[in-house]
């Protein structure tokens, strides 16, 4: 790997071997419940990562099986829980989160679809 100095003015093949030399996101699943640790791994987390619930969490698991651009979701878990979407392909899908109250969200779309919120 190359090295640069601070104000250096860099050519089109010194930022393309820059760019080169920066490893890909990792596709790993995040890991849960562990003793922290520095790892070993070279791959980045992307910042849309979402951390599988850890076991014995409060889960509420909601389906959305008519398609809507906004699901109000009654979960009854007393809190502000932290909130991921599946469509019905099985991609995640980023919205707005309006907490209602402890027990009430709503998730906001740009369009309508069907899938499954995770709440934890």
């Amino acid at each position: 790997m190359s090295t640069f100095n601070k104000g250096e003015v860099l050519t089109a093949a010194a930022l393309n071997a820059l760019a080169d030399s920066i490893p890909a996101a990792t596709a790993v699943v995040p890991l849960i419940d562990g003793v922290a640790a520095l790892g070993t791994d070279a791959g980045w987390a992307r910042g849309d990562h979402v951390h599988p619930a850890s076991p014995g969490a409060p889960t509420y698991i909601f389906i959305q099986a008519i398609p809507a651009a906004a699901w109000t979701i009654n979960h009854g878990l007393g809190e502000f829980p932290s909130v991921a979407v599946i469509d019905s392909t099985g991609a995640q899908v980023e919205g707005d989160v309006s907490y209602v109250s402890g027990d009430q969200i709503v998730l906001s779309f740009t369009g309508a679809f069907s899938g499954t919120a995770y709440l934890n």
